[in-house]
């Protein structure tokens, strides 16, 4: 832990399933009540020895310290030796009573609140916070590389594993959306090279990487990070992010090819498609606004979606409209042998349009007469083709039952959670033995790698779960899954193992993007007594449990806290 902190960009280091050294004091009565020791003479004499008190102020020169005077006990035998009181024998001699003349005093250690597991062993989770305005990723290496010179110095039979490394994943992420990003470039070149031509593919394929820089340097300057929703933002715009590029691209290759030099074609060619590109551009913009006024966790949560498809956008548009067009004067040549316009010739903006050209690129000419064709078949017969795109509409509309409808996906990380509930105030070391149960038979599915838990309360939050607090009937898995497996499948597998473990609810949930969600449907039932609530309660979950889809269904009136009660 202390060589942890010391990572730069680390926060702080908490420990799960940690042993504390404790000092236990059992008081014998007899030897007391020979000394005339009571119990709270005890325990006022133990407070008074360990306490921290202020001793004023200390000056060294210039510098000034606060003085504290402790005498805080370290073990079993500086409490043997706190003084309980002062006496005289029988034959008149001082004698002094301490605690060890009355107790016994053993070092031991306290009763653990919560425990954690590695597979079926015991272990000590280290759980790692970074600040906040740290870099993940870097942290993380930091982080790794400290483990690893660390591994070189534990004891025999003791090692040092990591279970779970969000920064990895982090960057993951992060290298998928440059792959992504690198894919989406060379796609463009290759669509727009069999359309265009290699030349405007070239410049039409800088504007990606233009409007991705943008959009990241404004993330940064509004405060946002490239996390896992600021990046899906980047991922959808980068669809949309070469189409004002395309248009003024193929405006100046027109008028180029019709005789305008390159200048010329580039200014002219950018003004006649100004207002259409800025028109288009705002109404995607518009489309992504709505995400801005979502209230709820769910609106904070996915701010950074919106903000950078918006950024990336509103990039794109003045990339496509200041830079493509100094680019195209770069690289774009005619197609074809015109005779040359002179720059002082007056060109008339209605001729940019005429008609006569054939379409240059073979690739396309073949859609390019299919679409010659259809074109008065669907001018000749507007009822036809509104019926049949009614009916495509009602047939899209009607799939929607099938699909399924959900706000937030479920994640492709392979990793699964599993959760064991027993009764309330159930020993931990029963619950330790009920986990490892649970363990060996999630070990032995198919698809596990590897399997951790915490046992007294939730495991660390590293997923956007809700969390569960200290409660010692409770035991919280992680389930690593190999690369490869189907967490939708493994998690159905799980359920039916698991089901065999008798005395526990068993909840297996798949990771979710999202924010925390403890209940995706809560009924309620009010009543005056408890008791006259059991009967509508227990039907009600019944009939849930009958629709199809639901996994988990249970109340709250069965975690109530057992009570013995003693009639005197």
């Amino acid at each position: 832990k202390e060589e942890l902190i010391t990572v730069p960009g680390v926060a702080g280091v908490d420990l799960r399933g940690e042993h504390e050294p404790a000092v236990r004091v059992r008081l014998d009565p007899v030897r007391a009540a020979r000394h005339g020791i009571g119990t709270g003479a005890v325990v006022a004499a133990l407070r008074a020895a360990n306490a921290r008190i202020p001793g004023g102020e200390v000056r060294v020169g210039d510098l000034t310290t606060l003085l504290e005077v402790t005498s805080r006990m370290t073990g079993a035998a500086d409490v043997r030796a706190v003084a309980l009181s002062a006496r005289t024998d029988e034959r008149g001699r001082s004698q002094i009573v301490r605690v060890g003349d009355v107790a016994e005093v053993t070092d031991t250690e306290r009763t653990p609140r919560q425990r954690f597991l590695v597979g079926e062993e015991p272990a000590v989770g280290l759980e790692v916070r970074f600040r906040g305005e740290a870099d993940a990723v870097a942290v993380g290496e930091g982080i790794r590389q400290k483990a690893g010179s660390l591994r070189g110095s534990l004891p025999p039979g003791v090692s040092l594993r990591v279970v779970h490394d969000q920064p990895a994943w982090i960057s993951r992420s992060v290298s998928g959306f440059i792959s992504s990003l690198a894919e989406g470039v060379l796609l463009v070149m290759v669509v727009v090279g069999l359309g265009m031509g290699l030349r405007p593919a070239l410049v039409v394929s800088a504007v990606i990487p233009l409007s991705i820089g943008c959009a990241v340097l404004g993330l940064f300057l509004l405060g946002f990070t490239l996390d896992m929703i600021s990046i899906s933002g980047l991922i959808v715009a980068l669809g949309l992010l070469v189409d004002d590029a395309v248009v003024v691209t193929d405006s100046i290759q027109l008028l180029h090819d019709r005789g305008l030099s390159r200048a010329r074609a580039a200014v002219l060619g950018t003004a006649r498609v100004f207002w259409a590109n800025n028109a288009t551009t705002a109404v995607a913009i518009a489309s992504f606004v709505p995400l801005f006024f979502m209230g709820s966790d769910i609106g904070q949560f996915i701010r950074g979606l919106p903000v950078a498809v918006l950024l990336a956008l509103g990039s794109s548009l003045l990339v496509a409209q200041l830079a493509t067009p100094w680019l195209a004067t770069l690289v774009v040549r005619r197609r074809r042998e015109v005779e040359a316009v002179p720059d002082d010739r007056p060109w008339d903006r209605g001729d940019d349009s005429s008609g006569g050209e054939r379409e240059a690129s073979a690739f396309l000419a073949p859609f390019y007469r299919l679409y010659d064709r259809l074109v008065p078949l669907v001018l000749a017969h507007p009822g036809r083709v509104v019926a049949v795109a009614t009916a495509a509409l009602a047939a899209s509309l009607s799939l929607f039952p099938l699909l399924g409808v959900q706000f937030f996906p479920k994640s492709d990380r392979p990793m699964l959670f599993a959760r064991l509930e027993l009764t309330t105030g159930t020993r931990l070391e029963t619950t330790t033995e009920r986990a490892q149960e649970a363990i060996a038979i999630v070990r032995a599915a198919r698809g596990v790698e590897e399997v951790s838990a915490t046992l007294g309360a939730g495991y660390p939050t590293i997923s956007d779960r809700p969390w569960v607090g200290e409660t010692s009937g409770v035991a919280d898995l992680m389930l690593r899954l190999r690369d490869g497996s189907d967490p939708a499948a493994a998690a159905a597998d799980l359920r039916e193992r698991l089901a065999s473990l008798p005395g526990a609810r068993i909840t297996v949930d798949e990771m979710m993007m999202g924010p925390p969600v403890e209940h995706p449907v809560v009924v309620r039932v009010w009543g005056e007594e408890y008791d006259l609530l059991r009967a509508p309660a227990e039907e009600i979950k019944a009939r849930l449990r009958a629709i199809p889809g639901t996994i988990t269904v249970a109340d709250s009136l069965s975690a109530s806290v057992p009570l013995t009660r003693v009639r005197v």
